[in-house]
């Protein structure tokens, strides 16, 4: 595998276990709040770049993740989606221009998200 495809591995490996948020073992918000936007960007290169049509808008993806966390123990409110939104498009920026095959990136992606994109459809 390539050295980009692991770092995108790598990057998304909290996501792979299903956005596993554990609160007892009190995460800082900054921690969560970076999960958060690697699941928003990783979920809107797929939608954007990879044409995967049943992910929703960004605003959503962002509502369903902060609920997700909510119900997992952590406090996430509304005031934290400006800072999801501005840290996700640069790293969305990232994704795409990683040097792996777009493809390659399609694909690995949708095996990872697929957790999240079943729990917010």
């Amino acid at each position: 595998m390539p050295n980009s495809n692991i770092k995108l591995m790598v990057f998304f490996a909290p996501i792979l276990f299903g956005c596993q948020i554990n609160s007892e073992e009190n995460k800082p918000n900054e921690e969560i709040i970076n999960q958060l936007t690697a699941l928003t960007a990783g979920l809107r290169f797929l939608k954007e770049d990879c044409n995967l049509k049943k992910i929703p808008n960004e605003q959503e993806i962002i509502n369903s993740a902060i609920k997700i966390a909510n119900l997992k123990g952590e406090i996430m409110t509304s005031k934290h989606n400006n800072k999801i939104i501005k840290k996700s498009e640069s790293l969305y920026q990232d994704i795409k221009s990683d040097l792996a095959a777009k493809n390659t990136k399609c694909l690995e992606l949708e095996e990872l998200l697929t957790p999240f994109i079943k729990k917010i459809n």
